[in-house]
């Protein structure tokens, strides 16, 4: 039986609400503290890698999966078709502790909901598996609209400890 990390993702309702800045600061920490994190970012873009070279002419011909390795040991995987369960198996066999999704806010993970304005939560009741809110309110604590989940402000460091008292309570190391 193999391990599955825990997954969370950090999602909005735009761009530009800051999600790969939180990201990058939260890995940067828990990386720091030994926690060995892996990141999905959703795009609506489509993604072709090294048009007309082998890896790209590899998947026209309808491989599953092409990948690339350079000699310093980096690594780019192209899959085709795939998901974000699909993803998460691949990466869990990496030997990770964690994997943060940007985006995917219509997914059942549990999730970090960021907010800019009241309106937007009233819109997170809609939402599935709402672990948290950041918004920088004027006061931090729990917001009623029948979400009883913590509300964080945008600083990583408070998110990363979050983060790490929640994959704790979730059996992860």
């Amino acid at each position: 039986m193999s391990y599955a990390p825990p997954v969370i993702c950090i999602t909005a309702f735009g761009r530009k609400y800051g999600k790969t800045t939180i990201i990058q600061g939260i890995t940067k920490i828990l990386a720091s503290k030994g926690v060995r994190v892996s990141v999905i970012k959703h795009s609506v873009h489509h993604i072709r890698g090294d048009s007309g070279k082998d890896t790209d002419r590899f998947m026209a011909s309808g491989a599953l999966a092409s990948a690339v390795l350079t000699n310093e040991g980096e690594g780019v995987l192209y899959l085709s078709k795939s998901s974000l369960n699909n993803l998460i198996s691949i990466i869990s066999h990496l030997g990770v502790d964690l994997i943060l999704c940007e985006g995917f806010k219509s997914s059942p993970y549990p999730k970090l909901v960021i907010a800019q304005s009241t309106e937007e939560l009233q819109r997170i009741e809609a939402l599935e598996g709402v672990i948290g809110i950041i918004f920088d309110a004027p006061t931090q604590g729990e917001i009623g609209l029948g979400l009883k989940v913590p509300v964080l402000n945008k600083d990583p460091s408070t998110i990363a400890s979050f983060i790490l008292s929640y994959i704790r309570g979730c059996g992860a190391p």
